[in-house]
């Protein structure tokens, strides 16, 4: 066999789970992920981001940088792929770009496949649950990348063959396993049983379906797989490079050698494993050897033999899909142990509250809509980013327009089967405890989708839901079981209109924002209110109007809040019945305003507004900054102040202690550190730099011995990417390479890690190569002065040049 038909495929599952609130559909600020965001921006960093701009190194020199997803196969969750359309919209396009590159280079088989809308668990799904996560799967995909789906990725690779008939009916090609979940194999006339060990994974499959349909399957090699994803291949790009290549065996047809994984085992689980797979990617296309995509394989080969699969089987749970019901064993090695006997009544709860959704929507949907079930299908067109004029359209396709109720009970029930399907996230039952984020979040979907039933219905269902799940009982007996996990960890997310308003109130309090805004998922229209200020403390009582852009819900609300130092906040928000009361609220915070009675007016504002009384630990994480940044400003400025008085006092005599070579006290060093990062931040910010001045302190700064912030290090950092955009625009602006060669040296002399330069590097790659080797390779006339200069600032970033 020539190397002309050797194919390598790399396969890169990515997906997140859904970890945004259900009713702000956003993800709050988790200080468990610090110094990041939350797990989405982390994991986005440290894996997606850095796939994108892979390095290919010689030794620590950076030759050049590529794009992995030009070079595997993936799949990228619709809710990680609409998290980084919105939050990381450069790298959502270089994904993009990845697939329609290499469907150019493939005849039309692009890199990407698709995956359900939802990582659930399909088998253990209902039929109607099954086809919509897979229908807004594809749906997704189509507007994302622009075509058909060809492959498709099951979660966990749970797979039996009610979705695989499904997942036929729809046109979907070939799907991805594992090679235990082979069955048995058609030799001559006869199906004969086959284990993993015995089933050749370098040819493709046809699944053969009870119906007699079929889709084609391709068996990844399962022990290559395991060395990247839990062993040390990842480690060396050449290592990598070598197993896939001697993989291959002695016959004459066409062969392909495929690895399936997590995305995020190169870059976030093996830190550097983005480098080692672009490396490893290079070696196999310097030996000749073809690297594909799946379904450019498929395509141009097609299945060899037909297969039946083993049903309820997956690639995580040797016990099938137990892991997902049952205390099967998987994950206890996480907590030797523990048990998971709490995944059986939360995975009874989930059940029982799915099974409700259906009937609520099978008995409301014909009252509301014209065809219930084509629009739940067609809902993903909504979803995708919930356009006004998309959801309007929507509307007239499918709402009976008796009466305005009508069209926000039908989007209501749009969102029921959206969070009934997101409850059934995977990653609830993966791991040992229910006291974990992931079975948290599913409880908080849950929440969610009982406080639709109970509007839609008029029905009470919470407590029985609750008596089902206060069997899950956690290993550690602090936190309970799912009951009391429920009520301590969900309902505090619980985001209804008067505590989206309190929470609004609050922030009105430091900021003054238009009349219409754009607050998580809702529109506010600010209507009349009023402001009072006394000293510190400052109060304001108004009305606004609340338009939800999921149900399209409109809430008039009066509302107050109040702020009398520090951390005393204080809000309240509640159903505007009439103008009278909030005039005589109104009259009322006056009076007592204007008489200095601050108790008084909390005490208002909580018998006024109760239960939607609220204080600063009510709000979520990202409103509670928000606040405490405004609240600190005032604090920072104040204390700024005392230190430089303390320090032009203390000068004197702490020069006289370094001159003794004696170590100073703890507080001198504070106030020396302030002094110097504040001298370091203001000229580093200044529109020319004084490099002789920048110089003194940085000598200043070693020979006290003074450690400096990460703070100054980010503006050094911001300051060296804005001089090379400038560069970019100007490859020959002196005043530009001059300020960004010393500015590299003095992130050298500070000691700043390179990885806070990866970005720099980035633009300087660019810089490289778009506009400097074009213009020394067309002869150019420059100046070897600026050669010079540039090859000391790619020394500096460890970058090859020209």
């Amino acid at each position: 066999m020539t190397n002309n038909e050797k194919y390598i495929s790399i396969f890169g599952h990515f997906y997140q789970p859904p970890r945004f609130n259900p009713w702000t559909l956003e993800i709050d600020l988790d200080i468990s992920s610090r110094p990041y965001h939350d797990w989405n921006d982390k994991i986005t960093i440290e894996s997606y981001l850095s796939n994108a701009y892979a390095r290919l190194k010689n030794d620590d020199l950076i030759e050049d940088i590529v794009n992995n997803y030009e070079k595997i196969t993936f799949s990228f969750g619709p809710l990680l792929l609409s998290y980084l359309k919105n939050k990381y919209n450069k790298l959502y396009n270089l994904i993009i770009e990845a697939d329609k590159e290499s469907a150019s280079k493939f005849s039309g088989h692009g890199n990407a496949i698709a995956q359900p809308y939802a990582h659930i668990i399909l088998p253990l799904s209902t039929k109607q649950n099954k086809e919509r996560a897979i229908y807004w799967g594809i749906k997704y995909f189509e507007k994302t990348y622009d075509r058909y789906p060809e492959g498709f990725w099951l979660p966990e690779a749970a797979v039996d063959n009610q979705t695989l008939e499904i997942l036929s009916n729809y046109g979907i090609k070939f799907v991805i396993l594992s090679p235990h979940q082979a069955k048995s194999i058609k030799s001559g006339s006869e199906f004969i049983e086959v284990n993993e060990k015995k089933l050749n994974t370098k040819i493709t499959y046809r699944a053969i379906l009870p119906s007699g349909n079929n889709i084609g399957v391709i068996f990844y090699n399962r022990w290559l797989s395991g060395l990247v994803a839990f062993g040390e291949i990842l480690k060396s790009g050449e290592l990598f490079a070598r197993k896939l290549i001697e993989s291959f065996d002695n016959s004459d047809s066409p062969q392909l050698v495929s690895i399936a994984t997590d995305g995020e085992t190169y870059g976030h689980h093996k830190p550097k494993g983005e480098e080692e797979l672009a490396k490893a990617l290079s070696i196999i296309e310097s030996n000749g050897i073809n690297i594909t995509n799946y379904s450019y394989y498929f395509s141009t080969y097609g299945p060899r033999l037909d297969v039946i699969i083993n049903e309820n089987t997956s690639w995580s749970c040797p016990h099938g899909i137990e892991r997902w019901r049952s205390n099967c064993g998987c994950a206890s090695e996480i907590r030797p142990g523990w048990n998971q006997e709490w995944r059986v009544p939360l995975r009874k709860s989930i059940d029982w509250l799915s099974d409700i959704v259906e009937d609520v929507i099978q008995k409301l949907g014909q009252q509301v809509s014209t065809d219930i079930n084509n629009a739940i299908l067609d809902y993903i067109d909504v979803m995708y980013n919930y356009d006004a004029e998309k959801v309007s359209t929507f509307i007239d396709k499918y709402v009976i327009k008796e009466n305005e109720n009508n069209t926000i009970n039908f989007l209501k029930l749009m969102e029921l089967v959206k969070n009934s399907i997101l409850m059934q996230s995977s990653d609830a039952w993966f791991f040992e405890d229910i006291y974990r984020p992931e079975p948290i979040q599913s409880l908080k979907f849950a929440k969610r989708v009982i406080q639709l039933i109970e509007d839609l219905s008029n029905t009470k269902i919470e407590d029985k839901f609750l008596e089902i799940l206060k069997d899950a009982k956690s290993n550690d007996q602090r936190y309970g079981n799912g009951k009391d996990i429920y009520e301590r960890e969900v309902i505090p997310s619980f985001m209804p209109p008067e505590k989206i308003g309190a929470s609004f109130a609050m922030r009105l309090l430091f900021k003054n924002y238009p009349n219409e805004n754009d607050y998580y998922s809702y529109k506010i229209i600010i209507g009349p209110y009023k402001r009072y200020e006394l000293g510190r403390a400052r109060a304001i009582n108004g009305i606004a109007t609340l338009i939800s852009k999921i149900t399209w819900r409109s809430t008039p609300i009066v509302f107050s809040s109040i702020y009398y130092g520090w951390y005393n906040l204080h809000s309240g928000a509640k159903i505007l019945m009439d103008q009278k009361s909030y005039f005589e609220l109104d009259k009322n915070m006056e009076e007592l305003f204007s008489k200095g009675l601050l108790p008084d007016i909390i005490d208002l504002i909580q018998k006024t507004f109760y239960p939607n009384y609220y204080n600063l630990n009510n709000l979520l994480k990202d409103d509670q900054k928000f606040v405490m940044d405004h609240v600190l400003e005032s604090a920072i400025e104040e204390l700024s102040k005392h230190y430089e008085i303390l320090y032009n006092n203390y000068l004197p005599v702490m020069e006289y202690v370094k001159s003794l070579n004696l170590n100073y006290p703890k507080v001198f060093e504070i106030l020396l550190q302030y002094e110097l990062e504040k001298s370091f931040l203001e000229m580093l910010e200044s529109e020319f730099i004084d490099f002789n001045k920048l110089g003194q302190v940085i000598q200043w700064s070693k020979n006290l011995e003074v450690k400096i912030d990460d703070l100054v290090h980010s503006i050094l950092r911001n300051r060296i990417e804005k001089e090379i955009d400038n560069l970019i625009d100007n490859p020959k602006d002196i005043n530009s390479i001059s300020t960004l060669q010393q500015l590299l040296e003095i992130s050298m002399e500070l000691n700043v890690p390179i990885e806070y330069l990866w970005e720099a590097q980035n633009k300087f790659i660019y810089l490289r190569n778009r506009i400097l080797r074009p213009i020394i390779s067309s002869k150019e006339d420059m100046d070897k002065t600026f050669i010079n200069s540039y090859k000391l600032i790619s020394n500096n970033l460890k970058v090859k040049f020209p």
